[in-house]
């Protein structure tokens, strides 16, 4: 989002930082570059995790592609197609971790059974097997059920809070082309 903003920023509109950032206070730049001043946060070191000599030397061996050590290190006889496996999971494994912080993740936790009061007309599409609709009328909600899309006409739905499709959920195929149609 800052970053969005700083781009909205630099291209010409006017973005009230204060209302986005909250208090704080400005801090006047160096004009000259080689003052050798900083004035931004110093990156903490990154700690490396503890490896004992045994790991160090495993995984050289298995990186360095060097049966025999790998095979003396673990007290077996080791075939060039398990060193190959290895070898390849270790690189995966590397590379997978070297980008895992650039990745966006989403994630979902489950809501504790809350106190929530509802209010308006809720619209509820679809064979309502899991009982969503009993659950928002319990909160308050003013349900309205209905089976399929066409059903859908003969209501009026103008003033509806909120929606809540049920129809991916259905046993027969056409589920999600109810949903895809529910949409437009």
């Amino acid at each position: 989002l800052l970053s969005s903003l700083a781009e909205a920023y630099v291209a010409g509109v006017e973005v009230d930082w204060r209302a986005v950032l909250g208090g704080g206070k400005t801090v006047a730049l160096p004009t000259y570059a080689f003052q050798r001043r900083h004035f931004w946060p110093e990156a903490r070191p990154t700690i490396a995790p503890e490896t004992s000599a045994g790991d160090a030397a495993f995984w050289a061996a298995v990186e360095q592609g060097d049966v025999d050590t790998l095979a003396e290190l673990l007290g077996v006889d080791a075939t060039e197609s398990a060193l190959g496996a290895l070898t390849d999971w270790r690189r995966r494994e590397r590379a997978d971790a070297s980008v895992a912080d650039w990745r966006y993740r989403v994630s979902w936790a489950p809501v504790t059974d809350t106190e929530a009061v509802l209010t308006g007309r809720w619209l509820v599409v679809g064979d309502d097997a899991g009982g969503i609709g009993s659950v928002l009328a319990e909160r308050g909600a003013e349900v309205i059920e209905v089976a399929d899309l066409p059903g859908i006409a003969s209501i009026d739905t103008t003033g509806v809070t909120g929606v809540v499709s049920v129809l991916a959920l259905s046993e027969n195929a056409d589920g999600l082309l109810a949903t895809v149609k529910l949409l437009q």
